[in-house]
C-alpha cells in the first residue's frame, strides 16, 4: 500500500474544529476520511500543528517557567500552562509578599477567575465588595472589571488561578 503525502492546507484556520469546508481544500482528505466526519476529529486545527512534539504528559519545569513580577517586587505569578498553543483555561502560581497590593485591569468580557488561598490571607476586591479569604478558601468571579489583590497579613499569600476566557487566546 503507497502512503500519501501529507496535505498542506494554504493560511489554514486556527481555533475552530475542522470543518468540511477545511477538508474540502485537501485533495486526500486523509484525516477526515478515517473517521467519516471532519468534526468528529473534535481537535481544533491549530493543535495539530502547534509546536508541542510530544503526546501525552508535559512536564514543566520550575527552573524554566516563566514569571512575571511587579515593579515593586511584590507580586509574582508563574504560568503553568504552555504558552505555545492556543488556550481558553491559563493556570497561575500567584505569591503576594506581606502588606501588598496588586491592582488587576479588566479582563476580556465573559472571562472568570477561580483562586483558591494555600498559604496565608487575603482581601480581593470585585465590583466593588470585599471577600477575605484565609489558607483553604476559594473564590470564583466574573474578572471582565478591575479588582485588587490584598495581603493583610505578616506572611506572604500563595494563590492559584484558574482564568477561563470565552474566546480562545494565543
Amino acid at each position: 500500500m503507497q502512503r500519501l503525502p501529507r496535505p498542506v492546507l494554504p493560511n489554514p484556520p486556527t481555533s475552530r474544529p475542522w470543518s468540511a469546508a477545511t477538508c474540502a481544500g485537501c485533495a486526500r482528505g486523509a484525516a477526515c476520511r478515517s473517521s467519516g466526519s471532519p468534526s468528529a476529529l473534535e481537535v481544533t486545527f491549530s493543535a495539530l500543528i502547534s509546536a508541542r512534539t510530544q503526546s501525552g504528559a508535559m512536564v514543566l519545569r520550575s527552573a524554566d517557567a516563566k514569571i512575571l513580577t511587579s515593579k515593586d517586587r511584590t507580586f509574582t505569578s508563574r504560568a503553568l500552562f504552555p504558552f505555545d498553543e492556543p488556550r481558553r483555561v491559563e493556570f497561575y502560581e500567584l505569591r503576594l509578599a506581606a502588606g501588598s497590593v496588586e491592582e488587576a485591569d479588566s479582563h476580556p468580557p465573559g472571562t472568570s477567575e477561580n483562586l483558591v488561598v494555600t498559604a496565608g490571607s487575603l482581601e480581593i476586591d470585585v465590583a466593588g465588595d470585599t471577600h477575605r479569604l484565609e489558607a483553604g478558601d476559594s473564590i470564583l468571579f466574573e474578572a471582565d472589571t478591575p479588582h485588587a489583590y490584598r495581603n493583610p497579613g505578616r506572611v506572604e499569600t500563595v494563590m492559584y488561578l484558574v482564568m477561563t476566557y470565552a474566546e480562545e487566546i494565543g
